[in-house]
């Protein structure tokens, strides 16, 4: 049986900026938290974002890493 403490559903914010860098070029930065447990990562390129996502969610009642096919 399923732990009923573990929530079927997670709430992200990702918030993304361009970012000054050097002789007048600009990149962009991300920063994604995990709304129920507070926890913060950031990130400069965006295979990092879903990685970190991905990371974030519990493995259990889900494929390996807890990625869910949509």
């Amino acid at each position: 049986m399923k732990d009923s403490s573990t929530p079927r559903t997670h709430l992200f914010v990702i918030r993304v900026w361009a970012q000054a860098i050097e002789h007048g070029h600009t990149e962009w930065r991300g920063r994604v938290q995990h709304v129920p447990t507070g926890e913060v990562h950031y990130f400069r390129e965006w295979a990092d974002m879903l990685t970190i996502v991905q990371q974030m969610l519990p493995a259990e009642g889900g494929p390996a890493g807890g990625v869910v096919d949509p």
